[in-house]
């Protein structure tokens, strides 16, 4: 029996990955060779690979208590609510989202931010 697949558009780039029911944005990005930021390769300790969930958040995972742990200071500093910011590595997609990466794609080993100068990820598309 095969998985149901399930489109993620990641902002603020347009890109749309088919991810398989269950697995990480941050695999099958990287799969697709994006390069997604990451300081630990994936293994949900370094927050490197934080994204802003803008549609979907409750079609993923539930996250753990130690996602919640390493994203709280980060939402308060971007203002976000933590149940819309997720670790990439960690999120488990059950159903179609949006999500707006916090470092840009394809900088492995120097984070470079994402430039928000306050339009929405839309308006950055």
């Amino acid at each position: 029996m095969q998985r149901r697949t399930h489109r993620v558009r990641v902002e603020p780039y347009g890109i749309e990955l088919d991810v398989t029911d269950g697995q990480t944005v941050f695999r099958v990005a990287n799969a697709a060779g994006l390069d997604w930021p990451t300081r630990c390769g994936g293994a949900s300790t370094c927050t490197s690979c934080t994204m802003v969930v803008i549609d979907g958040a409750d079609r993923l995972s539930k996250p753990s208590d130690e996602e919640l742990l390493l994203c709280a200071p980060l939402a308060r500093q971007d203002d976000v609510e933590l149940a819309h910011l997720r670790m990439a590595c960690a999120a488990r997609v059950r159903g179609p989202a949006v999500v707006r990466t916090r470092y840009a794609l394809g900088t492995p080993g120097a984070l470079a931010p994402i430039d928000r100068g306050g339009g929405s990820a839309a308006e950055a598309s």
